[in-house]
């Protein structure tokens, strides 16, 4: 549930903790995809993602992650189960508050 630039940040420190982002080394080897689940925060999305892409940092991890995958680096499943998993527990560390 990304309502702010925070809720972004901390899924990219869960990534982080799992070595799947790896700062020294400017790499991020799976994508961090915003779930949007309110009407509020559809309306504010595009805010939140021009904010959050204002970043130099961030936008230059975003981009190594592209080249991961144009690489061939990783099992398309496998970034798909990681993705699933990493949003539920988000979501859930966002529900019990």
């Amino acid at each position: 549930m990304a309502g702010t630039v925070s809720d972004i940040l901390e899924v990219a420190l869960l990534v982080k903790e799992v070595r799947l982002l790896r700062p020294d080394l400017g790499r991020l080897d799976i994508n961090i995809v915003p779930l949007f689940e309110t009407i509020a925060d559809l309306r504010n999305c595009g805010r939140l993602i021009d904010s959050v892409l204002a970043m130099p940092q961030y936008a230059r991890l975003l981009d190594s992650c592209d080249r991961c995958q144009e690489d061939g680096d990783a099992d398309e499943r496998i970034i798909r189960g990681i993705h699933l998993t990493i949003n539920g527990i988000a979501a859930g560390l966002r529900s019990s508050g």
